[in-house]
């Protein structure tokens, strides 16, 4: 099932950069207690997010270079 979290970031990010706490998201009021707790929930929906590919791409876990 394909979740698209963008306009709830958006309005997070939007908030983080204001300097404000509180967030109003389809009708629903959210206060955050600190910057830190701001931050998780930004990254808790991002990684739910299948939608506009927030997610971080793999470390490389070995390269192949026998054949140069």
């Amino acid at each position: 099932m394909a979740v698209d979290n963008s306009a709830k970031i958006a309005a997070l990010e939007q908030i983080r950069a204001s300097g404000a706490r509180t967030v109003n998201v389809d009708g629903l009021a959210t206060t955050f207690r600190s910057l830190d707790e701001l931050n998780q929930e930004i990254e808790r929906l991002k990684n739910e997010d299948t939608v506009n590919g927030y997610t971080k791409r793999r470390k490389v876990q070995r390269i192949d270079l026998s054949r140069f």
